[in-house]
């Protein structure tokens, strides 16, 4: 499941790293010309021309802000305003414009500000002092409002100073950030201000315009907040300040979900989804209906299944020839044919029975539009509606008003529209007008709140908290394979697991884990232990492992006498619901992830959660209609008393978290009543899964190359004309990360490329803000905060098994600097348990297994295991053990009604 690259469809993704040419400067309220400007205080006039000063700059062509900033947080449609002019594009390739689809900031990403003269050095340094991070009582609007303190800390390179909160900001939450003339550049001087800046808070009044006056207004107010309630800072000698807004959370996943339901209460998807909302006029009767295929012998489908090699064994590495060879041992045990084994009676054979389900599609679906498409709004921005009404024009109010009373709009509600479900449904498939029958994202596309140039029209008719509910563009028809024994226990009901593949391979990798899933657990558990006890002795282990092919140590062998169900299906745009050869995550991996369309990679992450929920509310909608009689989950226990768990590995586990957090979330009332349970999980496992995949990306071993390449190919003139000079080595569109390689490797030697490489390194920082700004709806870190109605975190009653491989090429385990990064701080969110050397142990044989503690544990391999290693071993013998543990601990931890399992020799963890 390695990554194949093609240079051509990463074309724009560099314009996200140029930062940000905008502020409007040419419109009304953009600082140029020669403003009335009051007297500048000795004090402000002090900090002004230092040798490395804050690039903060209002007009011209060099406009410039650093990040992030209310000042570009629009009024009209609630959303970050990135002009129509900036870089080459006005669509969603164009990166930075990605952030117009967001309303709000991050709340794991950092803060950055880009200095101008001296600089900092190449060196990522610590800064100690002379940064501050305020969380506000109420809008920045509002009176006074009061400031709380966040923890954080601070790091320079280059032209840079990036500040990283240490812990998760709340949503739809304002912040203000300030820095001080504390921090020193290379030689030793601190930094300093700019006019811009001391002009905004230290005495500018007239000649401004109504825009930058309410800037200047903010930041004085919360300058002297901070000084109220700070000893430590003299506003003498703060050089910048900033206020900016959170982005909302959850809102779409919650609203939709919500909507779907409902739709199931009135009769079908069809009475809520209606008009614009389904534009493609969808019959959507058949919303979650499943359809069951002919049961097959595992080994017989295996063998003849292609999508394996297609999909998940993409470099041909025998990945199949093992998982056959590793089937055979249970094969055999459980073949009923073979004399004196049959008299065991063991039922580790398995069989796959493919079907379909029929799932909501809210993505595009014509191939050349499915790149730069987000999800699209069902209804009109409500922040927008709220401008007309306040600020607009007179018929256009007039018009406005009308179209609401016709929808049954209760006016006296406007200011909380958005978090009314019901009265979003009154406005699905709405399209409002304006006097002039123009739509109403005319006035946003035409200008800003406070004067400046409007929004790409590519950015308006993205979901936001103001229209939360997406389109649907189709109904599909969802692929599945499910893994059952051959065999069932007929004195046990079958339990379910819900298996979410990792990006890049496809529902086919449930192959891969299914013998152990399904077969293992089918022995009795007298004979698993025997064996386990029997491979620990001295001399034994090697013979067991001549025979079976498994490795010398089969102290994973366990059985539990249980019926094991395992079920599957296809991220979108994965497997069978690739669009095409060139459409295709396996073969190319951004078309998911999409580093050129952030907007759009988060939103496949949601379609995804969307079909898992899907998939689970399709079994309990089934198993109700007694639809699943005569399919090999007729004696399936009761889902609404024995939820499904859910298992994930790698990029997959951050949507199988989403999915975790709003199936269980509850609808709240009597719908809660009726519907909770039809969604519900009752575990969540993760197998290398970690938080903040733009951080993972750039510095994942496996990836960074790649991703620094596609940065500087955009970014950096010297960059460019590397590549140029360099034929050989980065004339391969095909591992164009053999080029960034061979980059670093002469800029070691080269004092000119050393140069462009520091360029370079610093916008690495810029990256990360927009990307994660981008995807901080979907991370891990972010979303396990989601709370009930009753304040308490959904997860917080969830069992959770999470395990990490300490030599992981793929996802770094952690990142200097990056709190919220890789699967320790995933761990360290989730409130862990650590598994590894340290931890209690009990002798199995002559081995030490180290145990469990509680419901939450986190299991920490150490480094002859890989990050594929859950899925298969990726060498044999060494890394069977690892395999077998990993695989068999996860199950025995999902099907256990106390959560245990029976622990890991400690020779294969960390210490």
């Amino acid at each position: 499941m390695k990554l194949n690259h093609n240079k051509k469809n990463h074309s724009f993704i560099g314009v996200l790293f140029c930062l940000i040419f905008f502020l409007s400067g040419c419109e009304e309220g953009g600082l140029s010309g020669n403003p009335t400007i009051g007297n500048l205080s000795p004090d402000i006039q002090s900090n002004l021309g230092g040798k490395t000063r804050v690039n903060f700059v209002l007009s011209g062509p060099e406009e410039f802000l650093p990040l992030p900033s209310f000042i570009i947080q629009d009024a009209i449609d609630g959303t970050i305003n990135a002009p129509r002019e900036f870089a080459s594009s006005i669509e969603l390739d164009n990166a930075y414009l990605g952030l117009s689809s967001l309303d709000g900031w991050g709340l794991s990403s950092y803060i950055f500000v880009e200095f101008l003269g001296t600089g900092f050095g190449p060196e990522q340094r610590r800064v100690d002092r002379g940064f501050y991070l305020y969380e506000l009582d109420r809008s920045m609007e509002e009176g006074s409002p009061v400031l709380t303190r966040i923890p954080a800390e601070a790091y320079t390179r280059g032209q840079n100073l990036v500040i990283q909160p240490l812990q998760v900001l709340k949503p739809k939450t304002d912040y203000f950030y300030a820095i001080t003339n504390e921090i020193l550049d290379e030689g030793g001087n601190p930094i300093s201000s700019i006019q811009a800046y001391a002009t905004l808070a230290g005495g500018v009044t007239l000649g401004l315009g109504e825009r930058l006056n309410r800037v200047s207004s903010i930041i004085r107010k919360l300058n002297q907040s901070m000084f109220d309630i700070n000893s430590e800072v003299d506003l003498s000698n703060v050089v910048f300040s900033m206020a900016y807004t959170t982005q909302s959370i959850g809102e779409t996943t919650e609203h939709t979900k919500l909507a779907i339901v409902k739709g199931l209460e009135r009769g079908g998807l069809e009475r809520i989804w209606k008009g614009a909302s389904n534009p493609r006029n969808v019959d959507l009767s058949d919303a979650y209906k499943m359809e069951f295929g002919t049961t097959t012998d595992f080994l017989r489908y295996v063998r003849r299944d292609t999508n394996f090699e297609t999909y998940v064994d993409i470099d041909d590495e025998g990945l199949k020839e093992r998982l056959v060879e590793a089937y055979g041992l249970l094969n055999t045990i459980g073949n009923p044919n073979i004399p004196i084994i049959n008299l065991f009676n063991l039922r580790t054979q398995l069989n796959i029975t493919p079907g379909t389900i029929k799932l909501p599609y809210f993505l595009e679906t014509i191939p050349d539009k499915i790149p730069l498409t987000p999800f699209e709004r069902a209804t009109p921005n409500l922040a927008t509606v709220r401008y007309i009404l306040e600020r607009g024009e007179l018929e256009d109010k007039a018009a406005v008003t009308k179209q609401l009373v016709k929808a049954g709009i209760d006016m006296s509600q406007l200011a909380t529209l958005e978090d009314d479900n019901e009265a979003l449904l009154k406005l699905m498939g709405l399209e409002m007008v304006l006097d002039n029958g123009e739509p109403i994202e005319t006035i946003v596309t035409e200008k800003a709140a406070y004067g400046g140039i409007g929004a790409a029209q590519s950015t308006v008719k993205v979901v936001t908290r103001y229209n939360p509910i997406p389109k649907i563009k189709a109904l599909e028809d969802v692929k599945f394979l499910l893994f059952t024994p051959k065999k069932f226990n007929p004195n046990k009901p079958v339990k379910l697991i819900i298996f979410q593949h990792p990006i890049t391979a496809s529902k086919e990798a449930a192959m891969a884990i299914a013998p152990r899933f399904v077969g293992l657990p089918t022995l009795p558990p007298v004979i698993g232990n025997l064996v386990a006890a029997i491979s620990a002795i001295p001399g034994v282990s090697e013979i067991i492992g001549l025979l079976s092919g498994q490795g010398n140590d089969l102290t994973w062998l366990r059985g539990n006498d249980e019926n094991i169900a395992l079920i599957a299906i296809d991220h979108p745009l994965h497997g069978d619901r690739c669009i095409s050869d060139e459409q295709c995550t396996s073969e190319e991996p951004t078309l998911y992830l999409n580093l050129q369309a952030f907007p759009v990679g988060r939103d496949n992450f949601r379609q995804s959660t969307f079909d898992n929920l899907g998939l689970r509310l399709g079994l309990a909608l089934a198993q109700e209609k007694r639809e699943l009689d005569g399919t090999p989950l007729e004696n399936l226990e009761d889902l609404a008393v024995n939820p499904p768990s859910l298992v994930s590995h790698s990029f997959g586990g951050v949507n199988a978290t989403h999915t975790a957090v709003y199936g269980n979330k509850s609808l709240g009332g009597e719908l809660g009543e009726l519907y909770d349970d039809r969604f519900s999980f009752s575990k969540l496992a993760l197998a290398n899964t970690g938080s903040q995949v733009p951080l993972i990306l750039i510095n994942s071993e496996e990836y960074q190359s790649l991703v620094k390449h596609i940065v500087a190919a955009t970014l950096s003139a010297g960059y460019q004309k590397f590549i140029e000079d360099n034929p050989l080595a980065c004339g391969d569109e095909k591992d164009v990360a053999k080029c960034y390689d061979e980059f670093e490797k002469q800029a070691g030697n080269n004092a000119d490329l050393a140069a462009v490489a520091t360029e370079v390194e610093g916008s690495f920082d810029l990256f990360g803000i927009a990307a994660q700004t981008s995807l901080d709806n979907i991370d891990p870190v972010t979303i396990t905060g989601i709370t009930d109605e009753d304040g308490n975190k959904v997860l917080d009653g969830l069992p959770i098994y999470l395990q990490e491989v300490a030599s992981d090429n793929t996802k770094p385990t952690n990142i200097d600097f990056a709190p919220f990064a890789g699967s320790r701080a995933l761990a360290k969110s989730l409130g862990m348990n650590i598994v590894d050397q340290n931890s209690p142990t009990a002798l199995v044989g002559n081995m030490p297994f180290a145990l469990p503690q509680g419901d939450r544990n986190f299991v920490k391999y150490e480094g002859v295991a890989d990050h594929l290693t859950f899925i298969g071993a990726q060498s044999s013998p060494d890394d069977e053990p690892h395999s077998g543990h990993m695989q068999t601990t996860v199950l025995e931890f999902l099907i256990r009604d106390d959560h245990s399992f029976d622990g890991v020799p400690t020779q294969y963890l960390q210490e």
